[in-house]
């Protein structure tokens, strides 16, 4: 069976279309083609474009009616055929069919289509670029087709003689010559260009995504492992460049390196000499310099991944990868697409001739309900879209389009409301895109839901963000905290106050922050931060001004932790004002406070001297230094626990004011004590060396009394029995009365009596007279 569609025969004003499934068709209307072509008064039939039937038959019947007509009366008839030569590929056929052939040289080839473009579009009128209609001259050998483009495109031009871009409406206008049904489908949204625009945008949107995976798992890694990387290169460092008092485990150096330990270290191998360092100190004596990756390396990947994903953002159709599509693409498309006549924005194009096919597309995706919707897609005609749009319309998903619901704050509250709840129920980062395009629907989202949770990773504008975290309107997610820290990290000291004062903020943000915020400064006043119980963080991290107020700020609430008594070893602190003795008195009654410790703690204390009366059990060192440092009261708990402890006198102790102690209230002081303040010549040695002779040796106290001459010069003749001591009478005062005494102490005379002139007479014992 064969089938010929549509054989149009025209004379002037007389034509006729035959269709007929037949194949003996001129045979059924033999006489109507005779009586036309008789009508026509003419001798000679132009036949042309029967190359689209493609099939050889045609010509035989032609063949055939040409014979007839012929035949049927005296004028003969001419039939003429223009075809190209390749629907022949027999040459005999070629031939067989007719009895003249004449070649015919083409108007337009694909050698001459550009001159013939560049003179029909002159470069000065429509700024056609050459390099266009070179891509154009590849693909376009029909003149007919050459002037249909051109016709197109000067309707357009007529129909907006401002339109700017003359290369893509060429291009597009092209392009649809050239591929008429593809260029259809596009206008519905569909189509080979469509299609590369979506997946292209599409791998865009997921190479975005895995950047953005890349920078958390940077942040991550960088928070995770820093601290254990850190401690590893300092383990292996202080194994090479110095000395430690003590070796330490992996867990002590952890420690260390988190602030929260100190080391006695040594940068001198030739000395026994240790101090002690906190973390940051160490590192400024010893020069040493953790080779990891440390904040500035972090930040300069991070602004490479972001600067990499601002690339993405800004893609360009130009640049799309053909292998990553798996249909073919038209040469003369991915030739305009590669030099940039045909973009990403080609629908701007097609919406400003042809009205807003943007909309079109939109309403399509929101009836067929389809999952790939373009948020960014612009809508020409939002009012005109609105009136097809039904209330359920805008529960959907595909509603989601950033320029309508910009419109809709403007023009149509209530129904933007119903498209915010759309968003937030979809929670695909829409509301975070729409906020930063349009900052001021921000504070009117947050009014409206109260309990609204962003997603930090989509936003960009960072005085947002800023807000956001000051109301934790946001979830608190490892990943969000990572998030904020672009923000925080640009925290000064007045706004860092403010944050940590704010009880709306997540406490777990604000530990966050002081652990891993890279926070440039010190806190100069601890009591600016309400929160009490951060103060131990903000220890921890050392991130208060080295100074005692601070420490006493801490101390009132606190007590004496474990901690602040390291760092008041650890640490040199600026002495702005004394450590308050109520805050660090229980380090007095505690065994356990080491002396290193305990000195780190007392060498702040400058307030008035206190008794030791209930601090008795302290060690003889603690005790040597207070006394040193004069911290303590002279009085005669002091002067028994320095005598019980055998301390030698300190230095700084008033002699003169001992003694007068220890001849009012009967002191008992040991030897050594008693013999070191009489080196010291005074009015009051005399009593106290009366009063004390018993604690000395005999030769001590005979020396003593007849080098300083105490009493009766002759009382020394008793021990060594110079002549005549047995007749010796003194006189009865009390200084000879206390030293007869001693010597019946030591059993020199038995009794002491009283003569009857009064004065004193010793009686001497039996064994010394022998």
């Amino acid at each position: 069976m064969i089938e010929f569609n549509k054989l149009k025969l025209s004379f002037h004003q007389v034509e006729t279309e035959i269709k007929v499934t037949q194949d003996d068709l001129f045979e059924t209307y033999t006489d109507e083609i005779i009586y036309l072509f008789e009508k026509s008064k003419k001798s000679v039939l132009i036949i042309e474009d029967l190359d689209r039937f493609e099939n050889l038959v045609i010509f035989e019947k032609l063949r055939e009616l040409n014979n007839k007509l012929n035949q049927h009366g005296n004028k003969k008839w001419t039939f003429i055929y223009l075809m190209k030569d390749d629907l022949f590929h027999n040459a005999k056929d070629r031939v067989k069919f007719f009895e003249i052939i004449i070649p015919v040289i083409p108007i337009i080839t694909t050698n001459n289509s550009y001159d013939k473009l560049r003179k029909i579009l002159p470069s000065d009128n429509y700024a056609i670029e050459d390099r266009l209609l070179d891509i154009l001259s590849v693909e376009l050998d029909d003149y007919r087709l050459l002037l249909n483009i051109y016709n197109e495109f000067m309707v357009y031009q007529q129909s907006d003689s401002n339109f700017v871009n003359n290369n893509e409406l060429l291009a597009l206008i092209a392009y649809k010559n050239l591929h008429p049904s593809d260029f259809d489908d596009l206008q519905n949204g569909q189509g080979t260009l469509a299609a590369i625009v979506s997946e292209a945008k599409n791998n865009i949107q997921d190479q975005i995504n895995r950047l953005n995976e890349d920078i958390q798992v940077l942040e991550t890694n960088y928070i995770d492992s820093k601290l254990r990387t850190e401690v590893e290169y300092f383990i292996l460092w202080i194994s090479q460049n110095g000395k430690i008092h003590d070796p330490l485990t992996y867990v002590e150096a952890e420690k260390f390196v988190k602030g929260q330990d100190s080391i006695y270290f040594s940068d001198n191998s030739l000395s026994n000499s240790y101090s002690s360092y906190a973390y940051n100190d160490f590192k400024e004596i010893s020069n040493y310099t953790p080779k990891i990756m440390d904040e500035s390396e972090y930040n300069s990947k991070k602004i490479i991944l972001e600067e990499r994903i601002n690339l993405l953002r800004q893609f360009k159709l130009k640049d799309i990868d053909i292998d990553e599509f798996d249909f073919e693409i038209p040469n003369v498309l991915l030739m305009l697409i590669k030099n940039e006549y045909i973009t990403e924005n080609y629908l701007s194009t097609i919406n400003h001739f042809h009205g807003d096919q943007s909309s079109r597309l939109f309403l399509s995706n929101i009836f067929k309900e389809e999952n790939d919707i373009d948020v960014y897609m612009e809508l020409k005609d939002i009012p005109g879209l609105l009136v097809k749009l039904q209330e359920m319309d805008y529960k959907k998903k595909q509603i989601l389009n950033f320029s309508l619901a910009q419109y809709l704050y403007d023009n149509d509250f209530d129904k933007f409301k119903i498209v915010l709840t759309t968003a937030i129920d979809e929670n695909n980062g829409f509301i975070e895109g729409l906020i930063d395009k349009d900052p001021r629907i921000y504070e009117t989202i947050v009014d409206l839901h109260k309990n609204i949770k962003f997603e930090i990773q989509y936003l960009d504008n960072e005085q947002i963000k800023y807000d956001i975290i000051m109301h934790s309107y946001y979830k608190d997610t490892n990943d969000n905290n990572l998030n904020t820290l672009g923000v925080m990290r640009e925290f000064n000291e007045e706004i860092g106050i403010e944050f940590l004062n704010n009880s709306a903020v997540y406490e777990s943000l604000k530990l966050f922050w002081l652990e891993h915020g890279g926070i440039k400064f010190k806190f100069n006043n601890l009591s600016d931060i309400k929160n009490k119980n951060l103060w131990n963080d903000v220890l921890n991290f050392t991130l208060m001004e080295k100074k005692i107020s601070n420490v006493n700020i801490y101390l009132s609430e606190w007590k004496l932790t474990n901690r602040i008594k390291e760092y008041l070893r650890m640490f040199k602190l600026e002495q702005d004002e004394s450590l308050r003795f109520e805050f660090i008195e229980d380090s007095l009654y505690d065994n356990e406070v080491s002396y290193n410790l305990f000195k780190g703690i007392w060498r702040y204390y400058n307030e008035e001297p206190f008794s030791i009366d209930k601090y008795k059990t302290l060690s003889t060192k603690k005790v040597e230094f207070l006394i040193e440092h004069k911290m303590l009261k002279i009085d005669t708990s002091l002067v028994n626990v320095i005598n019980n402890m055998d301390l030698p006198i300190p230095r700084n102790l008033d002699l003169h004011q001992l003694k007068e102690m220890v001849n009012t209230e009967e002191i008992g002081l040991n030897p050594a004590m008693l013999m070191a303040i009489l080196e010291e010549k005074d009015d009051l040695n005399e009593k106290l060396f009366i009063r004390n002779m018993k604690s000395f040796t005999i030769d001590f106290v005979i020396g003593y009394f007849k080098k300083n001459k105490i009493g009766d010069p002759h009382l020394s003749g008793i021990y060594t029995r110079e002549k005549g001591f047995q007749s010796r009478t003194f006189d009865n005062n009390e200084t000879n009365e206390a030293i007869l005494e001693w010597f019946q102490n030591i059993d020199e005379i038995t009794e002491i009596n009283i003569t009857s002139a009064g004065r004193l007479k010793p009686k001497y014992t039996v064994k010394k007279l022998k």
